[in-house]
């Protein structure tokens, strides 16, 4: 049940921001008016769903600055989704060292069906219930927060007795809207265009470890001003907020290396990606797009009141 919960969340982001009195009412139809207080034309992420897990590597903290997986929907009936970048079943769609976006939006007709598959209406219930969390273990907490109420999920210890308190029906009843409607979303999803990306270069690994490797790692061409050697001092420790803007032509040398990547490691794995320092010494390098709402750390935060990188 574990992998069910937490990949829907992280697919489903962000929705919407109602007060309990506004939440839907499913014994009622639902309206082109419930749509409106849902997609209410402005740019702001009006509902966020994001998954925190465990760390399992120095690419994972790049990839899941912003949710190991998420769903960031905004005003305008835009969404953007992350996918996890560790699992065979998205191999395919990413790799061990990339993370890719993709974004979708609804119509009227189809935004209506996703706000009746989600089952906000008992959302009120839940505001303010954080689960037990694990942080030793590879259980994962989704987070679920609107503009007036915040709650998070993860796997109950005893589901079973749970299931029996009115607050466990609410909370699988959650789950299972929450479930339905990221599977809903999925299929409006599309890759994003080029643009802005973000890198982190590990620290200097010795050459037998490169020489070991099963297959010979994709390397990227160096397109930027600052060395490999510097950024990579200024990026280790990694900690949230630390990652590299790469924008305009630079991008795109990263992007076609990235794609290049994606398509050998489908294939060709596991499949390592790096650059070379002015020394010849060799770092892993890791590559995620750029959400639009991040801000200048590259961070996406929930309480909005991110005060710097993770170190400090």
């Amino acid at each position: 049940m574990k992998n069910s919960i937490f990949a829907f969340t992280l697919i489903l982001g962000s929705l919407f921001s109602l007060t309990c009195s506004e939440m839907v009412d499913e014994e009622r139809p639902l309206m082109q008016a419930d749509l409106k207080k849902l997609c209410d034309g402005s740019d702001d992420i009006v509902l966020r769903i994001r998954s925190e897990t465990p760390r399992l590597g120095p690419g994972d903290l790049l990839f899941y600055e912003n949710g190991r997986s998420y769903f960031y929907l905004t005003g305008k009936c835009e969404f953007w989704s992350g996918l996890e970048t560790r699992t065979e079943k998205n191999l395919k769609l990413a790799g061990p060292m990339v993370s890719r976006i993709r974004k979708g939006s609804f119509d009227e007709e189809n935004g209506l069906k996703f706000l009746k598959l989600l089952r906000m209406d008992r959302w009120g219930e839940l505001d303010g219930v954080y689960f037990n969390y694990l942080p030793n273990t590879h259980a994962g907490i989704s987070i679920i927060k609107t503009r007036t109420l915040s709650f998070a999920i993860t796997e109950p210890g005893d589901p079973e007795a749970y299931r029996k308190t009115e607050i466990g029906k609410t909370y699988f009843r959650t789950v299972e809207g929450l479930s339905n409607a990221t599977a809903f979303a999925r299929d409006f999803l599309e890759p994003i265009e080029k643009g802005p990306l973000r890198i982190f270069v590990a620290e200097t690994l010795y050459d037998d470890y490169w020489a070991r490797a099963e297959h010979p790692p994709i390397f990227v061409d160096w397109p930027l001003d600052v060395s490999v050697l510097e950024l990579s001092k200024q990026q280790n420790p990694y900690c949230y907020g630390r990652s590299f803007l790469v924008t305009g032509d630079d991008a795109e040398v990263f992007w076609n290396a990235r794609e290049k990547y994606t398509r050998e490691v489908a294939t060709t794995f596991p499949l390592l990606m790096g650059v070379e320092d002015e020394s010849g010494g060799k770092h892993e390098i890791y590559i995620r797009s750029v959400l639009p709402f991040e801000n200048e750390l590259g961070l996406v935060p929930l309480d909005g009141n991110f005060n710097g990188d993770s170190c400090q």
